[in-house]
């Protein structure tokens, strides 16, 4: 998050609205709610950060307090879980949440773990098999690190279009 955003949320977080808010939806809907992750990385990393920025879900100090929070005022389940109360006939907790991560980027272990640990927090984590074992990078974290790196300064299409402006 940057600039206002950020500034909004934790003065909701700080005050209480944001509990209050969340309350307020719990007393009038039943809903299950999924927090999706891909990578959360320490705020000191963004500036040497050659990927795709908008992959960071969350800054290291951010998802702390987000784990927190959810710990706190809701019911933290996997997806497993979630199997096993339908498939017994058991109700879904009113403050249910799932967090989950996809593509199972390295730092998923290395920062997000031990936070969710810390907190007493298990997650999903899709895990890309295919690498594993490999130094391979995905399609699109190749993409951005070019466009990243390039020198130019726009990426022109053919009908004349720029598709990238630095």
């Amino acid at each position: 998050m940057n600039g206002k955003k950020d500034l909004l949320a934790r003065l909701m977080a700080r005050t209480g609205t944001v509990h209050l808010l969340s309350a307020v939806h719990g007393w009038m809907w039943h809903d299950l709610r999924v927090l999706a992750y891909h990578r959360v990385l320490p705020r000191a990393a963004a500036k040497q950060f050659e990927f795709d920025i908008e992959l960071v879900s969350a800054w290291e100090d951010d998802f702390e307090w987000q784990v927190a929070y959810a710990a706190k005022h809701y019911e933290v389940i996997t997806p497993a879980d979630l199997v096993g109360m339908l498939q017994s006939g058991r109700s879904i907790p009113r403050r249910a949440v799932i967090i989950t991560f996809d593509d199972g980027y390295r730092d998923n272990c290395e920062v997000a773990l031990p936070i969710l640990r810390r907190h007493g927090v298990r997650a999903a984590m899709y895990v890309t098999t295919g690498y594993l074992d490999s130094k391979e990078v995905y399609w699109f974290d190749r993409l951005a690190y070019s466009v990243k790196r390039s020198a130019l300064q726009e990426l022109p299409l053919e009908n004349g279009e720029a598709i990238y402006q630095k």
